[in-house]
């Protein structure tokens, strides 16, 4: 009869049932996000994209990245995900499985519209050269972080240090909208480790001064006699000097562009 109470041993039995069916799901629920967590190193991913002249910046540029993120690993590459796969260490990897992936393909639109569903967030980190550099519209995007040649060059490592300290501050209040003000992907220990790999860069990139092009460190993304456009000639105390003219920065946005203007969201339509 619907008017029948149940026990209350009953009621205990089913409360009991109910509570143990909900920790299972939170404990499956748990162990889905830790297996996520465990095959992608980060939610967000950083595309280092720089016109294929410009690879002394991107050089630069990239080793810089994956010193903040992930200074051990070799560097990452793709000419164009999903079409092309990004390759590290001599094999081809998934998108998700480093943080930092360089290109030389500059049409960010595209690369975002087929790698945000991947990811929280995507972020471009351009190296730009007055006559090699994406269009100026971009650079106001707000997850587009554009950086002038001069910003890259560096002669000893007193002004190698000043690089990594503006260059990751450029980085931290680009992207504060997404990491916080307080992120524990950036402190000092990323500084300190981003400049340890410049350092080991620079020195690589001397060691394979005489080697032939086609001889590739996988670590640093260095090829044979510099691998760069202009060689790379060592100094003391691990600096090195990059001799290209430098030119001033072009004007962008502070912060990026203002939200809910045209330029706020990311490149992407929608």
């Amino acid at each position: 009869r619907f008017d029948e109470q149940i026990p209350p041993e009953q009621q205990q039995q089913d409360e009991q049932q109910k509570q143990a069916a909900l920790q299972a799901a939170a404990q499956a629920a748990a162990a889905a996000k830790a297996e996520e967590q465990k095959l992608a190193p980060a939610p967000f991913h950083i595309i280092q994209a720089s016109h294929p002249t410009n690879e002394a910046l991107a050089t630069v540029a990239t080793n810089w990245l994956v010193g903040l993120f992930e200074p051990e690993k070799d560097v990452a590459f793709t000419e164009n995900w999903p079409e092309t796969p990004v390759e590290q260490s001599g094999r081809e990897i998934t998108i998700d499985g480093t943080i930092v992936t360089k290109t030389n393909n500059l049409n960010l639109l595209g690369m975002y519209k087929n790698i945000r569903p991947q990811f929280e967030e995507v972020f471009f980190v351009v190296a730009n050269r007055a006559d090699a550099r994406v269009a100026a519209e971009l650079c106001g995007y707000k997850n587009v972080l554009c950086i002038e040649e001069n910003e890259l060059l560096y002669n000893n490592e007193e002004e190698l240090h000043g690089l990594v300290r503006t260059l990751t501050e450029k980085f931290r209040e680009r992207y504060q909208y997404y990491f916080g003000e307080n992120s524990d992907w950036l402190v000092v220990e990323n500084e300190l480790n981003a400049m340890q790999r410049l350092g080991g860069m620079t020195a690589t990139i001397a060691d394979m001064a005489t080697a032939p092009v086609d001889v590739v460190d996988s670590h640093f993304g260095v090829h044979g006699g510099g691998g760069v456009e202009i060689p790379i000639e060592p100094v003391p105390e691990g600096g090195a000097e990059i001799p290209i003219e430098a030119v001033p920065i072009e004007a962008v946005p502070e912060g990026g562009a203002e939200e809910g203007s045209e330029e706020s969201a990311a490149p992407v339509d929608g």
